[in-house]
């Protein structure tokens, strides 16, 4: 025989009444009616029905209250939710420990309150056997950024031929400066003054020191790697390199980094590694070292070496004069 519940008075009424343990028509602890430690779950979710019911019809009469905890506070009409849409259907859960969860959607309100739009806030109840705060009433929700709602995995990477179709259509100013990796687009570290210094010295060094008849400098030229396309700031490519696109490898490659300094070490070394680079080093002006990665194994490099303040600048694998790396950072800071 089923257990005798307490009837649900859903008049309206001034104040509302209810049927929560340790919740009286005034937020106080005179009246218990309802969910008590002597009530089933069957009966915990059939009188919170009957609250949700109470409060949807209360709610939209006082054009939009705020329940939160034992207290009843009004606000301003401007900041009530003005979308439907994006509520959620009715759902009642009870969890362990007699814990209840509802949501309400704004479409099971009544006829007044979704004229009125009223936007039920959060609410809480206490149960009376175990103390336990639960998130009661929900349809206000918080704006998310695109980065927290979307999975990396649901991103579109380009391809190498997607990339360049987009650049021979225009697809960029002239000023942009991006690089595809790993099939995404990059900002690469801005041409500030020390920036560019660095460059023009290393270029100049390598121009002046290398075999010609087998290399050819390159400034911000690409390299059109598997699914990647960097612009390293400067590169030694063998005139036999293979290109499919942009060359496809380096004797060299180096980057100066100002804003990329965590991309250049962390990603483009098996990067480069991948595509056969010989010799990948990163020149790190803040830090005042220059690192160097040497003898390419797979996706990695079997050497890493790290040249401080008055080390010097020697290639393992091309024949060029030692640089010192003090000429350099005082090059970049002129």
């Amino acid at each position: 025989m089923a257990r005798p519940t307490r009837p649900v008075d859903d008049r309206p009424s001034a104040s509302p009444s209810f049927p929560v343990a340790g919740l009286g028509p005034n937020g106080d602890d005179a009246a218990r009616p309802g969910i008590g430690r002597d009530l089933g779950a069957v009966d915990q979710v059939r009188a919170l029905a009957g609250l949700v019911a109470q409060l949807c019809v209360w709610i939209g009469e006082r054009d939009g209250g705020l329940i939160r905890g034992r207290a009843v506070e009004r606000r301003p009409r401007a900041r009530l939710c003005q979308r439907q849409e994006r509520a959620r259907p009715l759902r009642l859960r009870l969890g362990l420990g007699g814990s209840l969860a509802v949501i309400v959607d704004e479409r099971q309100l009544s006829a007044q309150a979704l004229e009125r739009r009223a936007c039920l806030d959060v609410g809480r109840i206490e149960h009376e056997a175990g103390a336990l705060e639960q998130p009661l009433l929900a349809l206000q929700h918080e704006p998310v950024s695109t980065e927290a709602a979307l999975d990396i995995g649901q991103v579109h990477r380009l391809s190498t031929d997607e990339y360049h179709r987009l650049i021979e259509a225009g697809g960029f100013d002239e000023d942009a400066r991006v690089e595809l990796i790993d099939g995404l687009l990059a900002d690469m570290s801005p041409k500030t003054r020390e920036h560019e210094n660095a460059v023009a010295w290393l270029a100049d060094w390598l121009t002046e020191g290398v075999d010609r008849g087998r290399y050819q400098v390159r400034v911000g030229s690409p390299l059109t790697l598997e699914g990647s396309e960097p612009e390293p700031d400067v590169a030694l490519i063998p005139h036999d390199a293979p290109r499919p696109y942009h060359p496809a490898t380096a004797a060299m490659v180096i980057e100066v980094s100002v804003s990329s300094l965590q991309r250049d070490l962390a990603r483009k070394p098996s990067l480069y590694a991948a595509a056969d680079v010989n010799e990948y080093w990163v020149v790190d002006l803040d830090g005042g070292r220059v690192v160097m990665y040497r003898y390419p194994r797979g996706d990695g490099y079997a050497e890493v070496v790290e040249v401080h303040a008055a080390g010097e600048l020697v290639p393992g694998g091309v024949e060029i004069g030692a640089a010192g790396l003090d000429d350099l950072l005082r090059a970049a800071a002129a």
